[in-house]
């Protein structure tokens, strides 16, 4: 009886932690930051532009590996459309992560904090513009959540491949099991795209852990197998 009160009291602490850490993970909508992109505008940030809060601006040219960290984004506050014929998917901003340049690729990414060994579900919307993507082109993003905070190249072959050819916004989505006590989530623009992609409304949520109460009820179950196995076998 001990034992099993001893498990279950680990198992309540272990979900209590478990529940203690939050992904950490702020502004998916970009709506906060400084300077704000002008109503009706944008603003362009180049490599190591930190003016996202929570976000890190990184030039990623998807021409080929080694052609060094170039490219631009577009911070966009546009909740009627602009001249980008798309309005944000939720909230007033949005990312465009070509920066308007044709087969100028840039990237973003976030390091926050993850439990090693959680699973974690990274959702986004994916946006393509009629005018600006181009006819007959789909609007491709890559993305990759990756352990500690390390840079990721154009040329690891753990990104994952996203595409939207209809006008307007698409949901998309993937999950990760963290590795470290932090993780890094890049997007960056689709080398097969031609001139835009837009993202917005990232989140990231920590898969769900059972209750406390739920381990402390497989554990009772595990018990009394046991008891009922050593029954059997004194009689």
């Amino acid at each position: 009886m001990n034992m099993l009160r001893n498990l279950t009291l680990g198992a309540v602490a272990l979900a209590a932690s478990l529940s203690a850490h939050a992904a950490g993970f702020q502004n998916g909508g970009f709506e906060n930051g400084a300077p704000q992109p002008p109503l009706g505008g944008d603003v362009t940030l180049g490599p190591g532009n930190t003016s996202m809060t929570g976000w890190n601006s990184y030039g990623l040219e998807w021409n080929g590996p080694g052609n060094g960290r170039t490219g631009d984004v577009a911070w966009l506050k546009c909740p009627s459309g602009c001249w980008t014929d798309l309005s944000p998917s939720e909230g007033n901003n949005f990312v465009d992560l070509t920066g308007y340049a044709i087969h100028d690729y840039g990237a973003i990414y976030q390091t926050f904090d993850t439990v090693a060994g959680m699973k974690y579900n990274v959702s986004f919307d994916l946006g393509r513009s009629d005018t600006w993507t181009g006819a007959g082109n789909a609007a491709q993003l890559f993305a990759v959540a990756h352990g500690g905070a390390s840079i990721i190249d154009d040329s690891d072959p753990s990104w994952l491949s996203f595409t939207n050819t209809n006008q307007g916004w698409a949901s998309r989505g993937f999950s990760f099991v963290a590795t470290s006590t932090t993780t890094s989530l890049f997007f960056a623009g689709g080398y097969n795209s031609n001139d835009y992609i837009g993202l917005d409304n990232v989140t990231v949520t920590a898969a769900p852990v059972p209750e406390p109460e739920t381990y402390a009820m497989m554990l009772a179950g595990l018990g009394a197998l046991g008891f009922m196995g050593r029954r059997r076998k004194a009689q």
